[in-house]
């Protein structure tokens, strides 16, 4: 699709690529576990990072962690650093981060003085 859109000169910024912490890590429970277990869900992002790069366009990830969503306001946040911490030392460099979270926690986003609570711990 990324190449079909170039080849029709479509104006394209980059590309933003969604795998919770779950799918990137390869502990998501999947319904398809035979076909999840053959992929290296790391790879694959770095692989479409480099692709999108290659093509002189933006790579942008959001972040997220389901398990940690659903757990409290301290576990999401430290799931997504985790995460980001871990993807920076397999070799990943995105543009840009996007923090997003439709789950029970983090409870409350901005603004946020408290520590322990996302936004505090995002500035």
């Amino acid at each position: 699709m990324i190449l079909t859109a170039i080849d029709r000169g479509i104006p394209l910024f980059g590309v933003c690529a969604d795998p919770p912490l779950g799918y990137y890590s390869g502990t998501h429970l999947s319904n398809q576990p035979e076909q999840t277990a053959t992929v290296d869900w790391k790879q694959r992002v770095l692989d479409l990072e480099q692709f999108t790069e290659e093509r002189r366009l933006r790579f942008l990830l959001i972040t997220n962690d389901e398990a940690g969503g659903h757990t409290s306001d301290l576990a999401f946040p430290q799931g997504v650093f985790d995460y980001l911490e871990d993807y920076k030392q397999v070799g990943g460099s995105a543009f840009a981060c996007h923090i997003q979270s439709w789950y029970p926690y983090p409870q409350f986003a901005l603004p946020e003085p408290t520590s322990g609570r996302m936004a505090y711990i995002v500035n």
